[in-house]
């Protein structure tokens, strides 16, 4: 599943477990892309792309984002989903593992004790 938004979305409803309004997600990630240079006003597009995508979401089975009861428009994680986070190893392009520097004192420093 790739959605542009989508690592952003979980990582504010992580920290809401109660859920949160789709306008409130929807604000929150307008002002982190938001930038001076915009002409446009993309709010109403994103707002609409995001209450889809959640709504599509919540429909299917194991998925991450779940509706909460009883609330219209309010959506939180699902507790039985497990989201992986992606691992990058560094790997030497020569094959040797890369060893560890120490922080070197350069001669021309004194010591005070």
């Amino acid at each position: 599943m790739y959605y542009k938004y989508f690592k952003q979305i979980y990582d504010l409803l992580s920290v809401c477990p109660n859920g949160l309004k789709v306008s409130a997600i929807a604000k929150h990630i307008y002002n982190q892309e938001r930038n001076l240079f915009d002409e446009e006003d993309n709010y109403d597009k994103l707002y609409e792309s995001i209450r889809q995508f959640l709504w599509q979401q919540s429909r299917r089975k194991g998925s991450p984002f779940t509706t909460v009861k009883d609330k219209r428009g309010f959506y939180t994680l699902n507790k039985m989903y497990n989201y992986q986070t992606e691992i990058q190893f560094l790997i030497e392009e020569s094959g040797k593992v890369a060893e560890e520097r120490k922080p070197t004192i350069p001669d021309s420093q004194l010591s005070l004790f």
